[in-house]
Order: C-alpha cells, then structure tokens, then sequence
C-alpha cells in the first residue's frame, strides 16, 4: 500500500511524505464444517475433536463478515488465519497446540509468524483451508474466496468505534488529525480484506486552511481522498458506527457538525447531556465524538462558537445503519 499526503493551499502544493501509522481491523470468528455440522467431512480423517474450536481471520471493520467462510480477500492482498481455542481464563485465543494449516494451490502462504499463518492472494477463486494434526488428520477445514478489486476509497475512521458515516465527501477541521482508512470493493460492491496492521490506516495532521488531499494505491488502483479545511459549521448529523463489534455499534452513537451538507470531521462541538444517574454535564467531543445511548430516545443539545442544535440520540441496540 501507498500513502501520499499533500496540503493544498491556495495555488501551492507540497508533498509532505509517507506516514503509516495504527491500525483498525475486526477478526471474524469462523466455524469449520466439523464444528458446524459435527461431523467429519465425507473423503477425510479427523483428528480427535476437543472443545470448541474456529477459525480467526481479519474482516473489513464496515462489513458483517461470513459465517460459513473466511472473509473474502482482494487479488494481491496479504491476510492470514489461525486455528484457536479458547484459553482457559476465557479471555483470549490459542493457537491449537499441534496444529498446523494446509491451503490449496493457487492460495500462497509460509510458515507461521506471531501465532498466524500468512496467506497471500496470488489469484481469483474459491481456496479450502484446512487445519490439520502432526499425522495429516484433520482438524477442521473451511473456505476463503479470493476476489478482484476494481475500487478503492480513503474514508475517515474514528480511533475507538472503527469507519463512521459516509465513505466519502468528508471535511476536515483545522488543526486537528485524521485518521483514514482503506477500503477495497469488488465490482460487485462486496468490501474485501485488502490490508492489515498498520498499512490500513494512515494519520495526518490538518493544515489551518485549504484542501488536504491525501493519495493512495493498492495494486493497480489508486485514489486520492479531497478533504476541505473547513470554515464552521452550520448544522450537526449523527451517525451509528458501522462497525460489526456489536457493543460499540449498539450503545454508542457519534455526533459530528456538518459544513454545508458535508460532515466535518473532529468539529470541537460541545455537548450538553445528562449522566446515566440524571445529572446534566457538557463536555467538548473532541477526538473521540461518540457519546452513549439509552434504552430510551433522548434529545441532546450541541453548540460551536454561539450557534446551537438539538439531536435525537437513538435507543440502544439499533442496527449499524447510518441514522
């Protein structure tokens, strides 16, 4: 992946260099066609079954990932898998001890690193990963498709809850930092695993004024995000992150002014709201932007430089669908 930051000014222009930093990234859990099915598969040998057991892989943090397969990963992409257990406190996978993972040819890998087995995506088609003993028996096995990406976008993402909002026709305010993500489509629309770790995302510091353009390339695609400064705000928008962790995507919503239509990102607003015991506080949503919900629709009231709005926060346990 390739970032190119530049600040546009007036008529100047100057490129500012690379600055890949921190990453935003949801793994999916996916059961094998053992563990679903709690058979062995026709045409196998299995291995010992021990408790319960599942594929981990990373999933496009916008998308809800596959139950019966491994997200999709875009031609050229670089993922990997893992075939975990829980540990015994619960609270954290294992990689199953003695296990190994075979894939099928035209789906590229090398030995483990860091508990994962890398996979690179050499070429379009459908792959069975298979998690095997010492001996070859089987584990479990599952798919992972392998697909063309035809698009690719920059889109703000907020550090905690993952991409908000509208893909694209962001502003930006000034003096503050961004943090962009990547995210590749099929001809289809469907979001594919393109990047992970830290080439993912990309920080950046906003100039005082102007337009901050910001290119990138995946393979043979490329794009550049146009991000106006902006001047003030004249109205708010909430949004539901889209985010599939469904804690964060069903008790936080995430508030943000809006320059003529466009969404500003990080805008200092201030909040004016009542605690969960009912008492009435105001805070500054800066950097993270997203307050909670209730059971209940309430109303908040939020104000920038002497102007003031009214926005209704939506109950709890919403889809992640953009209000």
């Amino acid at each position: 992946m390739t970032w190119m930051k530049r600040v546009v000014v007036g008529a100047s222009a100057a490129w500012i260099g690379f600055a890949i930093l921190a990453c935003t990234e949801t793994d999916a859990e996916v059961e094998g066609d053992l563990a679903s099915s709690g058979r062995c598969p026709a045409g196998e040998r299995c291995a010992p079954r021990g408790g319960p057991r599942f594929f981990l892989a990373p999933a496009p943090a916008g998308a809800e990932p596959p139950t019966d397969e491994l997200p999709p990963l875009a031609t050229g992409a670089r993922g990997w898998v893992r075939f975990v257990e829980a540990s015994a406190s619960g609270s954290d996978y294992l990689n199953v001890p003695g296990a190994r993972i075979e894939v099928d040819p035209g789906l590229g890998t090398a030995p483990a690193s860091d508990a994962r087995t890398p996979l690179l995506a050499m070429e379009p088609g459908t792959f069975t990963i298979r998690a095997v003993d010492e001996l070859g028996n089987l584990h479990d096995r599952t798919r992972i498709r392998v697909v063309d990406g035809t698009e690719l976008t920059l889109r703000p993402v907020n550090w905690f809850v993952g991409p908000i909002g509208p893909s694209t026709g962001w502003h930006v305010w000034p003096g503050t930092r961004i943090r962009l993500s990547s995210e590749v489509r099929s001809e289809d629309g469907e979001l594919l695993v393109a990047l992970t770790g830290s080439d993912a995302v990309i920080d950046l510091d906003v100039p005082s004024s102007g337009v901050l353009d910001v290119e990138a390339a995946f393979g043979d695609l490329t794009t550049t995000a146009r991000l106006p400064v902006a001047r003030g705000v004249d109205g708010v928008v909430g949004y539901a992150p889209l985010s599939c962790d469904s804690e964060r995507r069903d008790t936080l919503y995430c508030l943000y002014g809006v320059e003529g239509g466009s969404p500003v990102y990080d805008a200092p607003l201030v909040v004016e709201d009542v605690d969960e015991d009912g008492n009435p506080y105001a805070i500054e949503l800066t950097g993270f932007q997203c307050i909670r919900r209730d059971p209940e629709p309430r109303t908040v009231t939020l104000s920038l430089d002497g102007s003031r709005w009214t926005q209704v926060i939506p109950p709890a346990g919403d889809s992640c669908a953009a209000d």
